[in-house]
């Protein structure tokens, strides 16, 4: 969640700041996107209106959640847990 855009929705930063039960100076040093807690935190005051990550970060992220379910390996990446096991590759079953 990009900090401007709950600063717009709740109209000032000390408003924002407020609703959170921060201080307006902890909003000034979250820089472009607003922390991983306090979004969260901003998704169940806002009933959802905030969301703690974008549909695009969603996207990305559900995409290398799925490369990652499937299997997806370099070569090396196998070379390297062979070489980390003795040489010996082992099969879980």
């Amino acid at each position: 969640m990009k900090t401007k855009v709950a600063i717009q929705y709740f109209g000032s930063i000390a408003k924002l700041a407020d609703a959170l039960g921060y201080s307006r100076q902890a909003i000034y040093k979250w820089g472009e996107n607003v922390p991983d807690p306090a979004a969260y935190k901003l998704e169940v005051i806002t009933y959802s209106k905030l969301r703690a990550n974008s549909p695009e970060k969603d996207r990305r992220q559900r995409s290398s959640a799925a490369s990652i379910r499937s299997g997806a390996k370099s070569k090396a990446g196998g070379k390297k847990m062979a070489a980390d096991c003795g040489g010996r590759r082992s099969v879980a079953k």
